[in-house]
């Protein structure tokens, strides 16, 4: 046995017949799972298991997917069609007034970029163009971003935590985009299956981060469903919500 976190050790494993070959590289530690508690065994990025397997590379199938808590833990921004920044505190369950986006238009998409600290708000109705800021909690200010440069859209916003990227998904048959913020880049991905979607001159509008299969799942306004897989950058139909073909608006959150 090489290169893994047994609870217990070497003297947990029962043995009967002295065949076990214990190596050098084993760990007997605390994982620092995510949350466990939720089948999320994504690793904290200060666990024992980064960087501690064969050649470097981290113990367990998941990878790192969280970051030690901070001050922001607990804590949810929003920013209103007039464009006010608030922000909602769950352990106090209180709303208190943040520093406005530097933005004047009222169509947004919001996501928190859990490795880099920073919430980036897209502003979907520029005038010819999209506009992105990030938001940092820990100096209540906004800052510039590279903007993703597409025409003016609607469409759904997540953070992927496996690829440590922020995922824009726009409308009207634009290319969707991801944001690297450690290098300060906007790449081109793939495009969904445009019919599967618009068939019915839907519009999409919501998109969350399913970390336990690794996919972005997006949802139109009338339901219709893909999942998105940015390492291999393919798109795929899911079943369809059953609201019906009616149009309406779509809000998407994994729990």
């Amino acid at each position: 046995i090489e290169y893994s976190n047994i609870e217990g050790g070497e003297d947990g494993i029962s043995d009967p017949n002295g065949n076990l070959d214990w190596g050098n590289s084993n760990l007997n530690s605390d994982p620092l799972f995510c949350n466990a508690d939720s089948s999320d065994f994504t690793l904290y990025d200060n666990s024992p298991c980064v960087g501690t397997a064969q050649d470097g590379a981290n113990m367990g199938a998941y990878g790192v997917g969280c970051t030690p808590r901070t001050d922001f833990d607990g804590k949810s921004i929003a920013v209103t069609q007039d464009g006010e920044g608030y922000l909602y505190n769950s352990i106090t369950d209180s709303w208190s007034e943040i520093s406005d986006p530097p933005t004047d238009d009222d169509v947004y998409a919001l996501a928190f970029d859990n490795e880099s600290q920073i919430a980036v708000l897209v502003d979907l109705a520029g005038a010819g163009n999209t506009d992105a800021v990030g938001y940092d909690y820990s100096t209540d200010t906004w800052i510039d971003l590279p903007d993703p440069n597409t025409n003016n859209i609607y469409g759904g916003i997540t953070y992927d935590v496996e690829s440590d990227r922020i995922i824009l998904v726009p409308s009207d048959n634009f290319s969707p985009m991801a944001y690297d913020h450690n290098s300060g880049t906007w790449e081109t991905l793939s495009n969904y299956i445009e019919e599967s979607f618009f068939g019915t001159s839907a519009i999409l509008r919501g998109c969350a981060y399913d970390i336990q299969s690794d996919r972005v799942i997006c949802v139109s306004d009338r339901g219709y469903t893909q999942s998105y897989d940015y390492n291999t950058d393919t798109w795929e139909n899911r079943e369809d919500a059953p609201s019906g073909p009616e149009s309406h608006g779509s809000a998407v959150a994994y729990d």
